[in-house]
This record gives C-alpha cells, structure tokens and sequence, in this order.
C-alpha cells in the first residue's frame, strides 16, 4: 500500500531485493522485494505520471520517462531520492515504447515512434544530459520501434518490421528479418549469464540469438503449444521476456503468463505451463458467484466471459462474447449463466461445461444491461 494513483511501471534492482514502482501521480516508491517495507518515496518529480523506471546497472539510480508532451527523463539518487539529471525524451507526438540502460551504466536508449534517442553521461552528475539521434542510414527506415536491450556494448531494437536493428556508436550497423515481416518484435531479454539474447513477437514466436545475430536453438511456437491443451490465450503475442537458467517467463498480450522450461537434451520438447491468467484490456464490469460450487465468473470490457476457481485461482474457461459486457449472473441451480451487454442484448450461456455455449441471445433494450439478478431457474431456461 502506498500509491495513490494508478501503478503503471515497476523494475527490480539488480540485487534482486529492491523493487520500485511508478504511478499516475508522478510517484515512485522504493521497497523491499520481501518484508514490502518502504525503503524510500520519490514524490511527484513530474506533473503528468511516470510511464517507465528502470535501476541502474549497478543500482544506486533510478531513470524515469514521464507521460508528459516531453517524454520527460528523471535520474534520480536511490539512497537520497535527489535528482540528479533530467532531459527532454522525445518530444509529442511521438510515443516512448521502452528505453534501456547499457550495461556499463553510461548510456541510457529510448525507443518509439520513428525514433530513437541516446543519452549519454547518464552515470555522471551533471544536471542535463546530452543525447543523440540514433542514425538509421540507407539500410533500414523510420518505423516504430518497440523494444531495446544492450548487448554487450551494442544496443538491439526491435522493429515493427518484425527485424532487429543493431546499433553501435549510436548508428546502424546490422539488420537482420528476425519474425516475420509486418509482424513487429515487441520484447527483448539479455540474458548475461548465457551470452544470448531472446525475442518475441507478434507472430507469438520466441526465438534465441548469440552476438553475431546468429538464431540459435529452437524457436518456440506459443500458438502450437497453447494449442494443446495448456489453455486458451486471446493474444497470443509476446509482449515480456526473461530467462533464468532453462525457464523462461513469457507475457502475452493476452494478459497470460507462461512457464517454459527448456530440456537438457536438445533432441527433447520444451514444456510449458500457464501460471496466470487475467482479462486482457480495459475494466471487469461483472462478477458472479455460483450458487453451490466454489467456483465464480467475471465478465467486462475485454468482451469475455471467464470462469475462475475458488481454491486454486486458476482460470476454468474463457468465452468470447458478441460485444462488450456489465452484467452477470448466474442462475438458482448454477446451470446458466445471463450476461447483459453494453448494446442492450442478453444472452444465456450453458455454465454445465467448459465450452460456454450459447443458449441464446436476444435485444432487450436499447441501454446498457447493468444488472441482473436471478429469481427463478424454470424462467431462465423459458
């Protein structure tokens, strides 16, 4: 507890014991990963919220991209919460996606549409930063460009192209067509201990490569796995990355996370596993206990109607629904649940299976359904 507004970015520092937070109110709180106890508050350093934090390499600073029309960029001192340098980002309407620190702590990339910005000096303390263009040249073009990670001392962006551009000394020096072509890398992981560096696409692809940009090991396919039987994702597209050892943890942009382990034996199958589970995008309008089991369902913007356990917390089953939902509601003996739509519609869905299926539908109004209530279960089957 502690935030006042909305929490929008985190990061963890490189010890792996101190987290820190961002929120809507330009506030960054810094904590101990294990008792929660507060370390240190950095309030209100800018006047529109803070959009991404990230720790230093060696972990005595915090860098900061506010929501304002600058893109605004904060350094700040972890143990006193002063401010050390600040710069303008990228100036609107242009949109940060990620920004990253080199490893040696000197650099700072941002990267988002149609640019791509370096500041420099970001270790020492003078109070503005210098910052550079990064130049694309002839071989490749002004896109959006969502994601950035330093490897060794090049950097590597990802691009809507489904290519990663490699940068050194602030210019391009290697493309390479690492997904798909329109299919944009969104998430980029170095892994320091194995010398390689992960990505991951819309195509829902995550592939390995070592510091020549060379593919290495096997691409793991999310939508074939998914597939079978691990569970079913809206968005299968890879959105966050990171590895520890043989497991990786995959976000989606079906807001699922995964649980990959790799095997020993290259000639083996990876497995995967889905450990949570939540509605994709906007709010949850409707909520509704089952009557005898221990189970409930949820329903809101993201146009799903999902049933949760009780006891374990894991997702049941998912149904996608005609149209935006606000109500729910189940039925006296649990076998039917109502859903009311934002476009006036009900609709009766079968709750005895997974399947979800639908019973039927019908226009009740012109108004959004915003409650519902159950009285007699002979009604609702009628």
């Amino acid at each position: 507890m502690g935030h006042t507004g909305e929490i929008t970015c985190i990061a963890i520092h490189p010890s792996q014991q101190i987290v820190a937070t961002g929120d809507l109110h330009s506030t960054v709180h810094v904590w101990k990963g294990d008792s929660l106890q507060a370390l240190a508050i950095i309030k209100r350093s800018v006047s529109e919220g803070i959009k991404h934090i990230a720790f230093s390499p060696s972990g005595d600073r915090i860098a900061s991209v506010a929501w304002d029309a600058d893109h605004t960029i904060g350094i700040f001192d972890v143990s006193t919460c002063s401010l050390i340098s600040s710069s303008k980002g990228m100036i609107s309407p242009s949109i940060v996606y990620d920004f990253a620190y080199s490893n040696s702590g000197t650099e700072l990339v941002l990267v988002g549409k149609k640019q791509i910005v370096f500041f420099v000096g970001v270790h020492t303390n003078k109070r503005a930063l210098g910052s550079q263009i990064g130049r694309i040249g002839s071989k490749g073009r002004k896109q959006s460009f969502f994601c950035a990670t330093y490897f060794k001392d090049d950097c590597i962006v990802g691009c809507a192209s489904g290519e990663l551009y490699r940068f050194r000394d602030h210019a391009c020096v290697e493309i390479i067509q690492a997904h798909g072509v329109r299919e944009p890398v969104l998430s980029l992981y170095y892994n320091q201990y194995e010398g390689t560096i992960l990505s991951g696409g819309s195509d829902s692809l995550i592939k390995t490569w070592d510091y020549t940009l060379l593919e290495v090991g096997d691409t793991i396919d999310m939508t074939e796995d998914i597939g079978q039987g691990v569970g079913t994702s809206l968005d299968g597209a890879v959105i966050s990355l990171q590895q520890w050892d043989t497991t990786i943890l995959v976000g989606t942009k079906g807001c699922d996370i995964y649980e990959i382990q790799l095997p020993p034996n290259p000639s083996q199958h990876h497995s995967i596993q889905r450990i949570m589970s939540g509605h994709s995008s906007g709010e949850i309008w409707g909520l509704a206990m089952h009557p005898t089991k221990e189970e409930f369902c949820t329903c809101g913007d993201d146009r799903t109607l999902r049933l949760w356990s009780i006891r374990s917390h894991e997702q049941l089953a998912i149904k996608v629904l005609p149209g935006v939902s606000r109500s729910v509601a189940y039925n006296n003996l649990g076998e039917v649940i109502c859903i009311g739509l934002v476009d006036g519609t009900v609709a009766l869905i079968d709750a005895k299976t997974t399947t979800l299926r639908v019973y039927c539908t019908w226009k009740h109004s012109n108004r959004i359904i915003t409650d519902l209530k159950a009285f007699l279960s002979s009604l609702l089957y009628k």
